[in-house]
């Protein structure tokens, strides 16, 4: 028993069910992103999503951002961990691997719409000088650093794109932050392990507090302007999202020493402390999403979509983006056993047992339940889609400034979208083809 245990811990488990929840995360990141335009309010005008339906994407856009921050540092530390980063040549190997794993597409993307979005192509405004110096910034992995510069709000062209400029600045800390992190937890019991945990979120909440602070020292002096900028330079700042990376590194360092999850077989049932993680992180879940359905169901008519700097239409605790830091912790550590269990299930029965004893495992871990979440997760179309997360990503803002320019042309969303565009023959050429393709014989105005 002792060398099977031995032999599963060196072999790691495949996070199946942990790349489902990153399909998942990177899906909900694409559809709130995405509602800039579906969302299309023109006084009245045509609409693809309601008030309430925009508000919800909206509000648990950011609770997918800081899920995401844990899920990376736990990703990272779990295929990492065993490496010895004091050694000059393996944090070379480490840094190069990263770059190679994200920079092309992160270069071609940012390139893409940096085209596209140009009045010559399907965009409607230019860029100034600051704007275009901003950008090759970005390109040069540093855009993060810059948060806190006055430069113009929307000058990034490639929006989605500050969440991976962010992480790749905490991915290069990664190397000197093990060590530390490892000896911070080593030998911790479970309780000891749960304030310390709880310690790094309130951490985490710190930024947000001081954001939170100046809007409303602000505010008492009498101005009733935006707040975006302010917002935004306290999002992609990399020190401020660090305690969520770590948060994910400590999990993964305690799944590995934790004997309940490294344990195979088992009586199962519901009373399994894998059950009982697992039905917190699904309670946890329902308040999240209760959260967010609730506060869209409040928003008022006069409310945008769009602004979630709004206290008034969102309320002030969205603008805490790791409010819901502690429950992603969870989900994700109760997810993450299920691999486990099923990892070990598969090494105790060898070659043979294959899917049916992995399942067998996860339910003797989890019960029913569990071992019905972890074939769903495990889905194979879903871990084949996740394998494409960073490039559909990062290709998304591209996407969708084409799909501007389409509704447009079939007459569905803003008709003073593009008065500053010029016809531009890329822009004639795509203009031809939807309205021959949509018009349909019938008389078609000038959008």
């Amino acid at each position: 028993q002792a060398d099977l245990m031995s032999k599963v811990r060196r072999a790691r488990a495949e996070l199946h069910a942990i790349n489902g929840l990153r399909f998942f995360a990177t899906l909900g990141m694409v559809l709130a992103r995405s509602v800039e335009t579906m969302w299309i309010d023109n006084s009245g005008g045509s609409t693809w999503l309601s008030l309430r339906s925009c508000g919800y994407l909206r509000r648990i856009a950011d609770d997918f951002v800081s899920f995401y921050f844990i899920l990376s540092g736990f990703a990272i530390s779990w295929g990492y961990m065993t490496r010895d980063f004091d050694s000059d040549s393996v944090r070379r190997r480490y840094w190069v691997g990263r770059l190679q794993r994200f920079y092309p597409d992160f270069f071609i993307s940012t390139s893409c719409c940096l085209l596209v979005t140009r009045p010559a192509f399907f965009g409607c405004h230019t860029l100034s000088r600051l704007d275009w110096l901003f950008n090759l910034l970005q390109l040069a992995l540093i855009g993060g650093w810059l948060a806190w510069l006055p430069y113009p709000n929307g000058g990034n062209v490639n929006g989605p794109s500050w969440f991976l400029l962010t992480l790749a600045m905490i991915w290069f800390l990664y190397p000197f932050l093990v060590r530390p992190i490892r000896e911070f937890f080593r030998g911790d019991s479970s309780t000891m392990f749960a304030v310390k945990m709880i310690g790094l979120w309130l951490i985490s909440l710190l930024p947000w507090a001081l954001l939170l602070l100046i809007e409303l020292i602000v505010s008492s002096t009498g101005y009733d302007g935006d707040y975006t900028q302010l917002v935004w330079s306290f999002k992609p700042f990399p020190l401020f999202r660090l305690p969520e990376f770590i948060m994910g590194m400590a999990l993964a360092l305690r799944l590995t020493e934790d004997p309940e999850y490294m344990e195979i077989g088992g009586s199962g049932g519901w009373n399994r402390p894998g059950a009982w993680l697992l039905y917190g992180g699904l309670a946890g879940l329902v308040g999240v999403v209760g959260y967010a359905v609730a506060g869209a169901a409040t928003m008022g008519t006069g409310c945008s979509c769009i602004d979630v700097t709004d206290s008034a239409c969102y309320g002030w605790l969205q603008q805490v983006d790791t409010r819901f830091g502690l429950v992603s912790c969870l989900i994700i550590y109760a997810v993450a056993g299920l691999d486990c269990a099923a990892s070990a299930g598969e090494a105790r029965a060898g070659a043979e047992g294959g899917e049916r004893a992995a399942a067998a495992a996860v339910e003797s871990r989890a019960g029913p339940a569990g071992e019905m979440i972890w074939r769903g997760l495990s889905w194979g179309v879903l871990q084949e889609v996740n394998k494409w997360g960073l490039q559909i990503f990062l290709y998304q803002m591209s996407a969708q400034t084409m799909l501007q320019a389409l509704l447009v042309d079939v007459h569905w969303g803003l008709a003073n979208r593009c008065l500053e565009q010029p016809l531009s023959p890329s822009f004639a050429v795509f203009y031809v083809a939807i309205q021959v393709t949509a018009c349909d014989g019938h008389q078609c105005g000038a959008s």
